[in-house]
């Protein structure tokens, strides 16, 4: 049985906790309480046995959590992806370690941008440029949404098996800068018009702003690293499905 070992580290109130007990227990709670130090998580996911270490996130505890980077697989930064405060703590941490990297056998490094209240961060553009300025893997989840949480294990499941197929590539492809809420009074699909109770939605494929209705099916996005179903457009859909039954004929000639 394959072993992770993961750090997982990150400001106060970035939701490191909440996400770390959620993976571990596969329960979806909010957990409020901080971690003192650091709390030690073994649990297994497959064939997968991971081990995960929460640290606190208050700065009298960051200089003794290095010993716990040591012979790490990963090394996740968590941050509140609405606190430019929490990013800039988690870019400060990206330099911290590279740094001894090599000394302390420091595994991969990635992002994870914590999203509590289910609202497109402000300056997603400035994390995902950073992101690839730096090669750094980035993960835009919310801490208490399964599906979330299992874009993570899945990731994990994968680079255990090796396919590689599933896993977006750091160089390459990133998913596009979410259409502004102010932007978009109508749904750009059938026009209606958004209020109180008929909310806005984002389409993970294209960005743009629909209505409930018009978001209404799932599929995953391989090429932005949602290996499981995430809210499309009726229209990216629809193109998907076009494009394979395109891609089906080719085959079949």
């Amino acid at each position: 049985m394959s072993t992770q070992k993961i750090a997982v580290i990150g400001t106060l109130q970035a939701g490191k906790t909440t996400l770390v007990k959620n993976i571990a227990k596969e329960t979806i709670s909010f957990i409020e309480k901080s971690t003192i130090g650091a709390q030690l998580y073994i649990f297994k996911k497959g064939n997968l046995r991971i081990e995960i270490w929460d640290t606190s996130g208050a700065e009298n505890f960051l200089p003794l959590l290095f010993c716990l980077y040591q012979g790490t697989t990963f090394v996740w930064i968590v941050f509140d992806s609405n606190s430019y405060e929490s990013f800039d703590f988690a870019k400060l941490m990206v330099e911290q370690l590279r740094s001894n990297q090599q000394d302390y056998a420091i595994g991969e490094i990635f992002f994870i941008a914590n999203n509590f209240n289910g609202q497109q961060s402000v300056f997603l553009s400035d994390i995902g440029n950073y992101c690839k300025n730096k090669s750094i893997l980035l993960f835009e989840i919310n801490a208490i949404q399964l599906q979330s949480l299992n874009i993570l294990t899945d990731y994990l499941n994968n680079q255990n098996t090796n396919k590689s197929t599933t896993i977006i590539s750091k160089a390459t492809i990133t998913a596009p800068d979410w259409a502004p809420d102010h932007s978009a009074k109508r749904c750009w699909s059938c026009s209606i018009e958004f209020t109180f109770a008929n909310r806005k939605h984002h389409c993970r494929n294209c960005g743009k702003i629909f209505c409930r209705k018009c978001t209404s099916n799932r599929m995953s996005l391989e090429k932005f690293g949602f290996s499981s179903p995430v809210r499309v457009c009726d229209f990216c859909f629809q193109r998907k499905k076009d494009n394979e039954k395109e891609s089906e004929s080719i085959i079949k000639i």
